[in-house]
């Protein structure tokens, strides 16, 4: 777990208002992501929950119970295929559509 933990110096350096947060002994986790903006380059973010409730909830959730992440591209294709429709519904008088099968067919559904 040691090895984990970020060091004072990185924390202050990374954080340079916790200095000044009020409650800055409270800070349960620091984490750094390595995000790729290249083939060839890494950039870190780094993140800090306040709390612990937030510590707990984080815990609970992603460390003990094995969650999967949230993936907010999840279902997109389905929910703009159901948008669509419903527009479409909603902007073409009722006499423009003739069979509604020719329609799904063009858009491949």
């Amino acid at each position: 777990m040691d090895s984990l933990l970020m060091k004072q110096r990185k924390f202050i350096y990374h954080f340079k208002n916790v200095r000044w947060a009020r409650g800055r002994h409270e800070t349960y986790l620091c984490y750094v992501v390595k995000r790729r903006d290249s083939a060839t380059s890494t950039s870190l973010d780094f993140g800090h929950l306040r709390n612990k409730a937030d510590y707990f909830y984080c815990w609970n959730t992603f460390v003990e119970n094995h969650a999967r992440a949230f993936r907010p591209w999840d279902g997109l294709r389905e929910n703009s295929v159901r948008l669509s429709r419903q527009l479409r519904r909603i902007l073409l008088p009722l006499y423009e559509v003739d069979d509604l099968r020719d329609a799904f067919r063009t858009l491949g559904l």
